[in-house]
């Protein structure tokens, strides 16, 4: 099932008191600009007698710039936009799109802070679609407006203002960078990159869109003016994730058609990522038929169609809304499983949302969309469409009402087998031969015979008949390996339905006389496997190619029962493992402790014995493993160093396998009853699981930097990008190599507030310190409903992207306890949009840049004690499988202390250790005094700061000192390394780290106990300046 995270909008509610007399806009937006700087506004389709109202004075105002629009040409329709039919192929002219007039943008109008718009909203309906041309004028000038304000420098922030009872047009300012919505105020900070693509766009439908990289400076001045360059290309966007996508739910009818799809794409040349979602009604022969096709499968609940009637042909079809969750891709083409392409397409990924071929009227036919995936914007979609009616009551009628705006594909992209009533049989029953993609309606090619197209055979049905265009379906069923030819096989039910059709045709004395023809179809014969492994992957198998099988830990008295024999067998290969050193324990992999100066000496992990893999045994296609489980229980981790061996010695054997070629793809097979170590085989990378045989196709370059790791925690982890031939044999053997590098990742740091405020003071500054060390990637914070909206504001002034979750229960921690909500740290996984988190408490600083941790695998941390790690540190890798699996095993696997850290050492207990540096706890010991002892090295990278935090003691002194249980957390020299992170903090940033009167209450309280404890350090004697004192909040 797709679990992305839940992503709300928020609606933050105004200061209760206003900031001074000037427009309400800028009260709310004033937070959002920087400080010092002197701002220029521009002002857009605001009446004259209205100015006064919304013009900005003060200080930090240096201009106010209105925008005047020229009026729009009086026959000017949405219909002139978006008409039915244009001249595609230029036969009689070439086809053009009425001028919708946009500002002259120059001067200082071209070089504004804020654009502050008034929203026509005329014919605003909820129950459809504003399909209203000042209302495209409006918005497309307040984006050229921004743009242009940006050209010198794309990165640069303007923040749009849009005030009005409707919203403004989401197909131009997307939800995602909507910062801010109070009441008919509606604040964006929008990318420039992105808005500039919608400029370059045709105004409607009235012509082809072109993709970004056609769009020539001389185009640009002949759609728009002079002033903008259209010379951006795909490279000036960051690197973009991207796949194909479709969708099969409610029965298994288009199973065939999936595959087919999928075979035409990679038939066409495309190797990009093929996505297919589909719900329970899916069975699992199924699914490896479609897995086997190429595509991505992910479970998801389906969704009814509000407006459909029960059990009709639409009522499940806004399921297809689904695919906007998919939000590890910044872009999908969707394409009904009802499809073939026909020729390469992977241009339309240069295309922005929303991109479709037209179909009647101001209509696109939503059998191929390009979309951007979004979480807010489903969630928007899920709303309105309890609101909007559709005209089918399906899908492309909602879609239709929601994005009126459009860009239009050529027809050679979606051609509709369809042919009206009047055309005759024969020769205009073709399709031109530049076609890129056909829909088949009417009846699907696979549920005829493949002697002729059986929509001849029914009235109703004639208009999609085509003998010529159903053999294109079939040339591409003709090329599809015969395993999965298999999964188009006609059921007895479709015999019978086609058997009548053709009778009914006889006695209607259709011209066509197919009740004559000798019909020639079979099924191919069932292929029979043996043993029961072999059985459970024989469909994942290649055709043809003989295999070579390498068998792991298998007995030897047990060989005969596992070998695979039959004519595609090559070979079974039998590697054995060297047993294990005698005093060899999980403590000596994982130590306490280890010298991590290298001036002392240099740690070194005992030898874990891996097969020499040499000759046939490095050249396997499927490894063959039989699981130790001796110990297992559901209620902790195994830790268990045979376990262990017998892993890597399984993922040393695949990487082998793929030396010559990283692609290729090997199979592993284990069998045993408990799971293998999903540290090192994870869970994405499982294609199947039946009772105790689970099947793998890992990433051999992902699996290769696994065992490039140290065996345990008895070495410091190097990073992968350090990692040369030489380290690499000292560690292994000389078989492998190290020089993989990771491929384009998109990655981001993490932290987690839940259950009350106390830490946003702390998140800020951990953003604060972050952005201090010179890291410019992505940051990520995710909060439940205990945050307000205030806080909510500093947090992403701070440089926080926001993510409202559903906070989750410590299952084995005391109700009220401190840790009874820490399990909500699993949320964390269901960031799925980044292939790697950093996630930091927000206790925490960091002091020199660490981007370099975004190198290492998962499970990467700094030690705690005895074998565990720390867990306000780690290198994760989201997953959504990952979480489903965290999740059922949090109610069976007991945590040591009843919170996070001890559940997730339970799981994950193979880790890679960090070093201290990293996350260096600020806790000194019993027996540690005061003094120079006190101070922490100068190379630490981040600082955990145990006990009292430093926001809620007086930044005079650290107020650890005062409580006899807090001591061993006190050091004033660490104390000031974070009140160091706050005077760097813009102010507004620092009243979020005020003083309550209950703080102020409890450390006076603190400082009285001292006293009488007679503390050495006498810090009630200490006369208090923090400035903060002064200013108390509650």
């Amino acid at each position: 099932m797709i679990t992305s995270p839940s992503i709300i909008e928020i609606h933050y509610s105004l200061p209760v008191v206003p900031v001074n007399r000037n427009p309400r806009w800028l009260r709310l937006i004033k937070n959002y600009l920087p400080d010092q700087k002197k701002i220029r506004v521009g002002l857009l389709n605001i009446a004259e007698n209205e100015r006064e109202s919304y013009e900005a004075t003060g200080t930090s105002i240096l201009e106010n710039v209105h925008v005047l629009l020229d009026p729009l040409p009086k026959n000017l329709t949405w219909e002139n936009l978006f008409p039915v039919w244009i001249d595609e192929d230029h036969t009689w002219n070439t086809p053009t799109c009425p001028e919708v007039p946009l500002p002259q943008v120059e001067g200082t109008a071209a070089d504004v802070d804020v654009v502050v718009v008034k929203t026509p909203c005329d014919g605003f309906s909820e129950s459809k679609g504003l399909r209203d041309v000042f209302r495209l004028q409006v918005n497309l000038a307040a984006a050229k407006l921004v743009v242009e304000s940006g050209r010198r420098n794309v990165d640069r922030t303007v923040y749009v203002v849009f005030i009005g009872s409707c919203e403004p047009m989401h197909e131009i300012f997307r939800c995602d960078e909507r910062v801010r919505r109070v009441g008919k105020y509606w604040v964006y900070r929008p990318n420039l990159k992105k808005l500039k693509q919608k400029l370059l766009m045709p105004v409607g439908s009235c012509q082809i869109a072109p993709p970004v990289t056609e769009l020539d400076q001389e185009t640009w001045r002949r759609q728009k003016n002079e002033s903008l360059s259209s010379t951006t290309t795909l490279s000036s966007f960051p690197a973009q994730r991207v796949a194909y996508v479709t969708l099969l739910h409610s029965s298994e009818s288009y199973v065939c058609g999936a595959i087919a799809l999928a075979q035409s794409i990679r038939q066409s040349g495309s190797r990009h990522d093929m996505i297919l979602l589909h719900d329970d009604s899916i069975k699992n022969k199924s699914r490896i038929g479609l897995s086997l096709a190429g595509w991505k499968l992910r479970r998801v609940e389906r969704i009814s169609s509000p407006f459909s009637e029960k059990g009709s042909y639409n009522e499940w079809n806004y399921s297809k809304l689904r695919v906007w969750q998919v939000t590890d891709y910044d872009k999908l083409v969707f394409i009904d499983a009802d499809f073939i392409i026909a020729k390469n397409v992977d241009y339309l990924f240069f295309y922005p949302q929303l991109s479709a071929a037209g179909n009647n009227r101001v209509l696109f036919n939503s059998g191929v969309m390009v979309l951007e995936p979004s979480a807010c914007l489903f969630e928007e979609l899920m709303q309105q469409s309890f609101k909007i009616k559709s005209y089918n009551g399906g899908d492309q009628g909602f879609l239709n009402e929601y994005f009126v705006w459009w860009h239009r594909l050529s027809k050679r992209v979606n051609t509709m087998k369809y042919f009206g009533e009047e055309t005759n049989i024969g020769p205009k029953r073709n399709l031109p031969n530049n076609l890129e993609g056909i829909h088949y309606l009417g009846i699907k090619p696979w549920r005829c015979y493949r002697d002729y197209d059986c929509n001849w055979d029914l009235t109703t049905r004639r208009v999609y008949a085509s003998e010529s265009v159903n053999k294109k379906w079939w040339k591409v069923y003709d090329k599809i390996p015969k395993k999965l030819q298999r999964y188009c096989g006609l059921t007895r039910k479709m015999d019978k339905n086609i058997e009548k059709w053709m009778k009914a045709a006889k006695v209607k004395g259709f011209p066509e006389k197919h009740w004559r023809l000798q019909i020639h179809y079979s099924l191919p014969a069932p292929v029979n496997g043996t043993p029961r492994w072999l059985r459970l992957i024989r469909n994942y198998l290649p055709d043809q190619k003989k295999i070579r099988v390498g068998l792991l830990n298998i007995a030897e008295n047990e060989r005969e029962s596992y070998e695979a024999t039959g004519t595609r067998i090559l070979e079974n290969v039998h590697v054995l493992l060297d047993p294990l050193p005698k005093n060899l324990t999980w403590e000596s992999l994982f130590p306490a402790w280890i010298h991590e100066d290298p001036r002392w000496s240099t740690p070194r992990c005992p030898e874990v014995p891996l097969p020499q893999v040499e000759g046939t045994a490095a050249d396997v296609d499927v490894v063959v493993v039989k699981m130790p489980c001796d110990g297992f229980s559901e209620s902790k981790g195994l830790r268990d160093v045979f376990r262990l061996q017998v892993n890597l010695a399984a993922a040393k054997l695949a990487v082998e396998s793929g030396r010559r070629n990283v692609e290729r793809t090997v199979y592993v097979v284990f069998i045993g009853s408990c799971e293998p170590m999903h540290e090192i085989f994870r869970c994405d990378e499982r294609v199947r699981r039946v009772g105790e045989y689970w099947v793998y196709r890992p990433n051999l370059t992902k699996l290769k930097q696994k065992l490039l790791m140290p065996v345990g925690s008895c070495q410091i982890a190097p990073l992968s990008t350090v990692l040369d031939q030489e380290a690499w044999r000292q560690q292994k053997n000389e078989s492998l190599s190290s020089t993989t590098t990771l491929a384009t990742q998109r990655v981001a740091y993490v932290t987690l507030l839940h259950s009350s405020e106390d830490y946003v003071c702390g998140a800020i500054a951990l953003a604060q310190s972050i952005r201090q060390s010179g890291s410019r990637h992505d940051m990520i914070l995710l909060h439940d409903h205990s945050i307000t909206n205030r806080s909510c504001i500093g947090l992403s002034l701070a440089g926080w992207k926001l993510r409202l979750v559903e906070r989750i229960r410590s299952p084995f921690s005391v109700k009220d306890s401190y840790n009874e909500w820490n399990y909500s740290k699993l949320r964390v996984w269901q960031v799925t949009h980044y292939d790697k988190l950093v996630f930091i408490d927000a206790d925490f600083i960091i002091t020199k840049n660490v981007d370099y941790l975004f190198s290492y695998p998962q499970l990467s941390a700094a030690g705690n004690s005895r074998v565990l790690f720390n867990s306000g540190v780690m290198v994760l890798e989201p997953s959504a499988c990952l979480f489903e699996e965290l999740m059922q095993q949090s109610l069976k696997i007991e945590s040591y202390n009843g919170g996070d850290q001890g559940f997730l050492n339970e799981y994950f207990v193979w880790w890679h250790r960090l070093s201290k540096r990293v996350n260096t706890m600020k806790y000194f010991g019993e027996g540690t005094k005061i003094g120079p002892k006190r101070n922490l090295p100068d190379h630490l990278e981040g600082i955990h700061y145990f006990g009292i935090k430093p926001w809620l003691c007086y930044r005079d002194y650290d107020c650890n000192w005062d409580l006899t249980t807090r001591r061993v957390f006190a050091s004033e020299s660490v104390n000031e390394k974070w009140w160091k992170v706050y005077d760097e903090m813009p102010e507004k940033l620092q009243h979020y780290c005020g003083l309550t009167s209950k703080m102020d209450t409890n450390l006076e309280n603190w400082r009285q106990t001292a006293k009488l404890e007679g503390f050495p350090e006498e810090h009630w004697r200490i006369e208090v300046k923090d400035p903060r004192k002064k200013n108390l909040v509650d």
